[in-house]
């Protein structure tokens, strides 16, 4: 039985605009795959490489998330960008660890994400501050494994387990799970429709 004082706690962030099947998927996979405890859903309040003039605002994102959740025990959505005027991922992160010091935390990405990774405001700390996990998404395995900030870290690739949330950074892993064809753009193209 895990430690009530120690949860193990996957953290999924983005703007959820809107929050669809293939996020619960992925949360899904990392939650069994991993042994996590729960899924923090981080709603971006600034979304530093897409902008957030195109999208709601940050609150409606959240209460739609919850919604979208309900019967999802394991997802928590959290405001703490909104509450706290924090964009950047490392912000975030260092924050979160400051205010659960007791806890281990695991940053899980899309595939797609890592090959932009070294782009991300202080990536390289990034990396040091907590486990990442991988999720494989589309047809990205090898051009995100084959990404500066994959290459960089090579040498810390583990293979996904229960133990990565207990890992000293920098270790990450990948998570190849049969991609969900769900996304986000495609989402809002049919809304337009």
């Amino acid at each position: 039985m895990a430690d009530p004082h120690h949860k193990r706690i996957g953290i999924l962030g983005g703007a959820f605009n809107p929050a669809h099947d293939g996020h619960v998927f992925i949360s899904q996979q990392a939650y069994t795959s991993l042994n996590l405890d729960e899924i923090w859903w981080i709603v971006s309040n600034d979304h530093p490489t897409k902008g957030t003039s195109h999208m709601p605002p940050c609150d409606q994102r959240i209460n739609n998330a919850r919604q979208f959740t309900a019967q999802q025990n394991f997802i928590h959505i959290s405001d703490i960008e909104l509450t706290h005027k924090t964009s950047f991922t490392f912000d975030t992160i260092t924050l979160i660890k400051q205010l659960y010091p007791n806890d281990h935390f695991v940053l899980i990405i899309g595939a797609d994400n890592l090959v932009t990774f070294h782009t991300w405001h202080r990536w390289e700390e990034l990396f040091h501050l907590l486990p990442i996990v991988v999720v494989n998404r589309g047809d990205l395995k090898s051009s995100s494994l084959k990404s500066v900030s994959a290459q960089s870290f090579n040498r810390f690739l583990e293979a996904a387990s229960p133990n990565i949330p207990t890992l000293e950074p920098p270790g990450w892993c990948f998570l190849d799970v049969v991609p969900h064809p769900a996304s986000s753009s495609a989402i809002r193209s049919n809304q337009k429709n």
